[in-house]
């Protein structure tokens, strides 16, 4: 897997266009602003709208179905077929978000998804075990 980290500014993801996003690829976004998420929402609406499974792991149960639907509406598709095609998992301790990523190979060959966003891995990773994960994504 090529891992890409692009440096982004929150108050500049208001058009999101996911044929920037390479196959194989990953893209960090992170910080603590609420636009980090409503970027990936909308991210995520983007890629359902042209026909693309998309899974969308949270661990902070801020899945907003309502902000993707006015994502979607706003880019002229309808809501209902596109919220169909984003498929998500919600943790609500280490241990179920550790399972879930351990299960994402799985996940995606099901859905032949093309976008994979996790949302607030961070928030659940408390004991020395969990922190490995985030260690992933440390600077060094």
């Amino acid at each position: 897997m090529q891992a890409s980290f692009r440096p982004s500014n929150p108050l500049i993801c208001g058009c999101i266009d996911p044929s920037g996003f390479q196959p194989s690829s990953l893209t960090v976004i992170e910080g603590t602003s609420k636009l980090v998420p409503d970027a990936i929402f909308k991210l995520c609406a983007r890629t359902a709208c042209r026909e693309q499974d998309v899974i969308l792991v949270d661990g902070a149960n801020s899945f907003n179905p309502y902000a993707i639907s006015r994502a979607v509406k706003f880019m002229g598709f309808d809501p209902g077929s596109t919220l169909s095609r984003i498929h998500v998992a919600r943790a609500f301790t280490e241990y179920q978000m550790d399972a879930i990523i351990n299960d994402l190979h799985e996940a995606v060959t099901r859905w032949d998804s093309r976008l994979v966003a996790v949302l607030y891995l961070s928030n659940l990773f408390s004991t020395q075990d969990g922190k490995s994960y985030l260690a992933l994504f440390s600077k060094t």
